[in-house]
């Protein structure tokens, strides 16, 4: 199956639920064609520059800073972009600027939801979360759209897959999760809990390590994890928004 055939038509589904109080968003039409003559292409990877248009997955990249420089998820798109790069120099069989460009993009599709999730303190509806899980897909459209490769596509629509089958959205398996994407799976995990976040505290390092381990080999990659738990022993990589 194609990648086009897994994008489903998401767009006219996420508007339907949208939590009390919350905002209504900006459209991707719109925001979009308004940030595209504002975005330096000399600051974003060197993987932009290779898209089949540059402008337009420069403007995606704008909108995903934008978001991290909000409170809910203050810089984590930034600090997984650099990991995943990290990473992937590491284990050599991804580009490391690819692997960059996907960790920054990673969430852009939070950004075309109605609501944003990151400023909910609560426990999501199962409603709710349904429509935050169409985040993946929803940045994996705009990324085609905006001419990404297939690889930049398929790792941004990906990022959720775990191994053992219980990821989204297509509940992949194995290899059938793509090497790109487990690398940003495990690198998303990695900071999300090793983070604050509205709903919850950061955890300590020690605890944010043992649960990687304890996921390492089952829903996530044990390679990748191993690299993790490498590049971050270094120090030499940012971890923590206490500094961002």
């Amino acid at each position: 199956m194609g990648i086009r055939s897994r994008l489903s038509p998401v767009f006219e589904l996420v508007p339907v639920v949208r939590p009390i109080g919350t905002p209504e968003r900006h459209t991707l039409s719109g925001t979009h064609r308004s940030l595209r003559v504002r975005v330096p292409l000399t600051s974003l990877p060197t993987a932009v520059s290779r898209s089949t248009d540059a402008d337009g997955i420069a403007s995606l990249a704008r909108l995903a800073i934008r978001r991290d420089a909000g409170k809910g998820e203050r810089g984590h798109s930034g600090r997984v972009a650099s990991l995943s790069r990290a990473v992937a120099a590491q284990m050599g069989h991804v580009d490391p600027e690819t692997a960059y460009l996907v960790g920054l993009l990673h969430d852009v599709g939070k950004t075309l939801l109605p609501w944003d999730p990151a400023t909910i303190s609560r426990r999501l509806t199962s409603a709710e979360t349904s429509v935050v899980r169409s985040h993946s897909e929803l940045g994996a459209r705009a990324a085609e759209q905006a001419g990404a490769s297939r690889e930049v596509i398929q790792g941004i629509l990906f990022h959720h897959e775990r191994l053992d089958g219980t990821g989204y959205p297509g509940g992949f398996r194995g290899r059938a999760v793509p090497a790109l994407s487990r690398i940003v799976a495990v690198v998303d995990v990695y900071d999300a809990l090793a983070n604050a976040r509205s709903y919850k505290v950061a955890w300590p390092i020690g605890r944010v390590h043992a649960y990687i381990r304890w996921q390492s080999g089952n829903s996530l990659s044990s390679q990748v994890v191993a690299s993790v738990l490498d590049v971050t022993d270094s120090g030499l990589i940012q971890t923590s928004q206490e500094h961002s």
